[in-house]
């Protein structure tokens, strides 16, 4: 069995009102990350996804989106993430689109246990 060179991290957030948890399981390659997000509500782990972005700096070595650059919010029927500096994201088929921090969120529907990219009006 072979140790890999890369490492994966397990970040939670925890709602402050509400009884459900974002999980986001981060995995650091050597130029990408995946990340995988789950949430645990009623006791229920559900696996949302991967989050598809990367950092949208085109003289870095790497393209790995910090996780302390996000900002979350807890609503009773959704969780709202928004990126505080510039990203791209995987709208499809490795169509790869910028976005400006103001310009768009990431939307988890709790209820139907989606995630999708929504464009704001900032």
């Amino acid at each position: 069995m072979g140790c890999s060179p890369y490492s994966s991290l397990l970040y939670i957030y925890k709602s402050k009102k509400y009884k459900d948890y974002l999980l986001f399981w981060i995995t650091d390659n050597e130029y990408t990350s995946d990340i995988l997000l789950y949430i645990l509500k009623n006791g229920i782990l559900s696996k949302l996804g991967p989050l598809k972005i990367q950092n949208d700096c085109e003289a870095c070595d790497d393209q790995i989106y910090p996780s302390d650059w996000f900002k979350i919010t807890g609503y009773n029927d959704q969780i709202i993430i928004r990126l505080t500096k510039e990203f791209k994201y995987d709208t499809g088929s490795d169509n790869w689109e910028k976005f400006n921090p103001n310009a768009a969120i990431i939307k988890i529907d709790k209820r139907n246990k989606t995630l999708t990219i929504a464009r704001t009006n900032l």
